[in-house]
């Protein structure tokens, strides 16, 4: 039996799987596609991923994985209480919303109804990672102290991306992005002054339910992709301060190693 892909080729084989899926679509990607795309053997491919469909939920996390990066970068930037924020997130989301919820949509389209029990969690983990990221997202903005307000304003963000995303494109309205995000904030601040000292529609307990859903081992596929990730960009940092010789390679570097030092120590 051959060995498991390291962590970077593992990565690499991930992204190709994610361009297929992405440009010919999931039903008609096939592991044989994927494997001549990565240059590897399916015997390889099928140490990284035992079957078609634990491939797609892993492609679909490294999608996840990506535009919350973008996300944790574009608060690195921004200060606190800045709407700006919410609509780079807000922007950064809407760029993939469509092939994320394509790809899911897929992937369980093509499950018969045994095994949907095995790889609907990954599938539920990536909404709620995007579900808490944005809820942080919005305290952070508007100074919300209530994680229970953040929640709410969190789900009237999703339905409204949701029916942006049903009525723009090729076909629909063509709206303007800028506008659409003005327009989302508008509405989220408008619903938080509303329901300002009305009663939660999450409990507390339906919090504490879906961050112990967060927690627990089930998800684990994410923070492993995200230490493979930063491991293969450190490596790819420390080889651009070996070319090149500049500071900024060794601070990307080290802002590297902490992000990997604080993964390991949760």
């Amino acid at each position: 039996m051959g060995r498991e892909p390291a962590a970077g080729r593992r990565i690499e084989i991930l992204e190709t799987a994610v361009n297929l899926f992405l440009r010919q679509g999931y039903l008609r990607t096939s592991m044989q596609d994927v494997a001549e795309a990565a240059k590897v053997s399916k015997a390889t491919l099928y140490q990284l991923c035992e079957s078609k469909e634990g491939l797609g939920t892993e492609a679909a996390s490294l999608l996840t994985m990506r535009m919350l990066d973008r996300v944790e970068a574009a608060a690195e930037q921004e200060h606190p209480f800045s709407q700006e924020l919410l609509k780079q997130s807000i922007q950064i989301r809407m760029e993939q919303f469509a092939q994320r919820s394509r790809l899911a949509e897929e992937i369980l389209f093509s499950m018969e109804e045994g095994q949907k029990e095995q790889y609907l969690m990954p599938l539920v983990q990536n909404s709620l990672q995007v579900f808490r990221c944005f809820t942080r997202v919005i305290m952070r903005t508007f100074g919300v102290g209530s994680e229970l307000m953040a929640g709410e304003l969190t789900f009237v963000l999703n339905g409204l991306l949701r029916e942006y995303m049903a009525v723009n494109g090729e076909e629909g309205l063509k709206l303007e992005e800028d506008a659409v995000c003005d327009l989302i904030i508008d509405c989220l601040e408008a619903v938080m002054e509303r329901r300002r000292d009305k009663e939660r529609m999450i409990t507390p307990q339906q919090m504490r339910t879906f961050q112990n859903t967060l927690d627990g081992e089930a998800s684990s596929i994410y923070p492993n992709l995200r230490k493979m990730q930063l491991r293969k960009e450190l490596k790819g940092a420390i080889r651009d301060y070996e070319q090149s010789g500049e500071i900024s390679c060794l601070r990307e570097a080290s802002a590297l190693i902490d992000k990997l030092k604080q993964m390991e120590e949760k």
